[in-house]
């Protein structure tokens, strides 16, 4: 069994209380730790725990001295010690991601056909007879397709573009083969210039342009 002073160290920081000298700084400059001083009631009931003597020795005697005088008990001596809740740890939110887009198309079938044939994607809800489906892929990004309303403009503005990265050249060129061996009449493939990676262009379904490139050299 614990004895001394690390006896009621143990029993305060079970009940989630430190005990500091009162001319102690903390890191700010203040005196003391941050944290909600306890009321002598609160306190009361940890100084129970550690019985009326705490120990036979007189190291045992000395430290039940020094918590209990916090607690305007009166023993010989003793110091004055200052109890003090500890702060809570700092939670830290993971890093966000983008995992999420959604595109308007005159062609909400025809554009979910080609992301699933190319890219990877599967459907997950339609509704509305095709005026709007879901979709994820194995990277749980989730892309969702919709009909414009009648308010919205006629197309997007003609740098917009959806791109996805391949590792390498080779895989560039084999995808811009597979689109055109389908008839959709992908772009020239350009090489890396200006730290751009090897890319190319094709129009989708819908009118929705797509970029097949390797990632920019930054």
């Amino acid at each position: 069994m614990k004895s001394g002073p690390a006896r009621y160290r143990s029993v305060l920081g079970s009940a989630g209380f430190s005990c500091y000298p009162p001319c102690a700084e903390n890191r700010h400059g203040r005196i003391g730790k941050p944290g909600r001083f306890l009321r002598t009631q609160e306190l009361l009931s940890a100084a129970k725990r550690l019985g009326p003597t705490a120990g036979r020795g007189d190291e045992d005697r000395h430290a039940a001295g020094r918590v209990v005088k916090s607690l305007n008990l009166r023993l010989s001596c003793c110091v004055d010690l200052v109890v003090s809740v500890r702060p809570p740890k700092t939670w830290t939110m993971k890093v966000m991601q983008l995992k999420h887009l959604n595109l308007t198309t005159s062609d909400v079938s025809g554009l979910a056909a080609f992301f699933e044939r190319f890219f990877a994607f599967h459907r997950v809800i339609e509704r509305g007879s095709g005026a709007f489906t879901i979709l994820n892929n194995d990277e749980d990004f989730v892309l969702t397709l919709m009909k414009a309303k009648r308010h919205d403009p006629v197309g997007y503005p003609e740098t917009f573009h959806v791109g996805f990265y391949l590792d390498d050249p080779a895989a560039v060129h084999i995808k811009h083969d597979e689109l055109a061996a389908a008839g959709l009449a992908p772009g020239e493939i350009q090489g890396g210039r200006n730290m751009r990676g090897t890319h190319f262009y094709c129009i989708a379904p819908g009118n929705v342009v797509i970029e097949v490139a390797t990632p920019p050299k930054l």
